[in-house]
């Protein structure tokens, strides 16, 4: 089968009809993720892609994660589940 890549002008012309839903839910998302710092050393976090974590039947956008910068913590902002930790963290439930 040969592929024939379509024309970028055909493309933006046949979907220009239709509302973007997608801008607002990523703009939403990534608001909501700016709000957050490191629960363990309130240091600034970045966004990382979970496959385990990506889908929501309430988003139409892919979810994120966040790690610290700092300490290495990774955590999922929506549930605040800790989803990995590097060796030196240590949470309040550690013996």
């Amino acid at each position: 089968m040969h592929f024939v890549p379509m024309d970028p002008e055909l493309i933006k012309k046949a979907i220009e009809v239709f509302e973007d839903e997608l801008g607002p839910a990523r703009r939403r998302l990534d608001a909501f993720y700016r709000q957050f710092v490191c629960p363990h050393c309130e240091g600034e976090c970045s966004k990382e892609t979970e496959p385990n974590h990506v889908f929501s039947p309430d988003e139409l956008v892919q979810r994120s994660v966040l790690r610290c910068q700092q300490c290495g913590l990774l955590f999922d902002p929506h549930s605040g589940l800790i989803l990995e930790r590097a060796g030196h963290v240590t949470l309040p439930y550690d013996d």
